[in-house]
């Protein structure tokens, strides 16, 4: 069995090694500069933005399935799709989990960091597992769109 053929094992993002951390770090700010079908802005057009699917009057619109029945099975191509990414950048984990059914306070270092400190502890990056650029066109010129969160208060433990 080659590694290229092997499964990905998740660990729980309370467990992730430093080494862990900046590996997910680098892995994932390279799918980001990854212009391919398999880069960081491809993937996050299947998950809805930029819009690729048109609606019935050919208008765009986002093609998931948020909120759908289908949305657990969707959701997992997705997971996988974005973890394969990860894995042919050099990711030899699989994209951590959190324990939803644990009671929370905050989110995880991993995606609330605005920045994160290289390995050898001189440089801030930018955290692109908090936050991620989109190139689009709009209107013909190419501009930045950034991810955002929408969070629910209900998510955390009071």
């Amino acid at each position: 069995l080659s590694f290229g053929d092997a499964a990905l094992v998740r660990k729980n993002v309370d467990n992730l090694s430093e080494e862990d951390i900046i590996n997910l770090q680098k892995t994932l700010r390279d799918v980001a500069d990854d212009k391919s079908a398999k880069g960081y802005a491809a993937i996050a057009a299947y998950h809805g933005y930029p819009a690729q699917c048109k609606d019935s009057n050919n208008h765009p619109v986002a093609c998931c399935v948020h909120g759908m029945p289908v949305f657990p099975q969707w959701h997992r191509l997705y997971v996988v799709q974005l973890e394969q990414a990860l894995k042919e950048k050099g990711l030899s984990i699989g994209i951590p989990y959190w324990d939803w059914t644990r009671p929370l306070t905050k989110l995880p270092d991993l995606v609330s960091q605005q920045v994160f400190i290289e390995s050898d502890g001189t440089k801030a990056k930018k955290n692109v597992w908090y936050q991620g650029d989109i190139e689009v066109v709009e209107n013909s010129k190419t501009v930045i769109r950034h991810t955002a969160r929408a969070l629910d208060d209900r998510l955390f433990q009071k």
